[in-house]
């Protein structure tokens, strides 16, 4: 191949390797972006009632989860951080948005915590209403290659709505955050290093610096339009 274009730069090394080839300028990474879709007022004003309606209204901490709920995740990592907050008598809110593969047996798991909402599956208005009342994300993956080597679709939505990430995916994602300080990498091998980091943040001033960076880094490296003209500018230059 003259090039090799992969999501991530972790990738990208690895096609190398493989491929026995010397890197060169014709290779590139593109990274996964989508554009961020705008909602009329009506839907916006329908969206804020739906949150009122079902529970999430008020001035609370409160942490998002969004994506589907398969084996991938480990979402022991919530309720684990939930009862260890509740137990130092910290009120902070876990919304988890999706469904799928988990979705019965999370709700099982949850039904005595009423600090961990479940909305089901949310639209982009719904989306948007739920970030504005949230302060961080979350996004328990486990680490395993095809996440440490890359970044899942759901960090760059996170970060275009400016949540701070909590994560303890290795790799692409913990060098990320660390780079850009966009939130917080914990050990998911002691957990008390997500409630502790967790309960730091609530009310830090940091906290607000996370929250500005997370837009400046989507901007700079994930915004739809400047990836896509990039990646045409590449291909005209090959």
């Amino acid at each position: 191949s003259n090039g090799i274009t992969t999501m991530a730069k972790s990738f990208l090394n690895w096609a190398q390797a493989f491929s026995g080839r010397e890197p060169n300028a014709s290779d590139k990474v593109v990274p996964l972006t989508s554009k961020v879709e705008s909602v009329d007022e009506t839907l916006k004003l329908e969206a804020t009632q739906w949150l009122s309606n079902i529970g999430i209204k008020g001035k609370k901490f409160r942490i998002m989860f969004l994506g589907s709920h398969y084996p991938s995740l480990n979402f022991d990592h919530i309720f684990i951080a939930s009862k260890a907050l509740k137990a130092k008598g910290i009120k902070c809110e876990f919304i988890i948005c999706g469904s799928g593969q988990l979705t019965d047996e999370l709700r099982k798991k949850a039904q005595d915590n009423h600090e961990i909402i479940f909305t089901g599956w949310v639209d982009r208005a719904k989306i948007n209403a739920i970030a504005e009342k949230c302060n961080m994300s979350i996004a328990p993956f486990r680490n395993v290659p095809n996440y440490t080597a890359n970044l899942p679709n759901k960090i760059i939505d996170y970060l275009s709505l400016g949540l701070p990430i909590l994560s303890p995916l290795k790799g692409e994602l913990s060098n990320l955050i660390a780079s850009n300080h966009v939130g917080l990498s914990y050990d998911e091998k002691n957990l008390a290093t997500l409630s502790d980091g967790i309960a730091s943040l609530i009310d830090s001033a940091d906290l607000e610096v996370m929250k500005r960076n997370t837009l400046d880094c989507y901007a700079e490296l994930f915004d739809f339009d400047a990836v896509y003209r990039n990646l045409v500018q590449h291909l005209e230059d090959l």
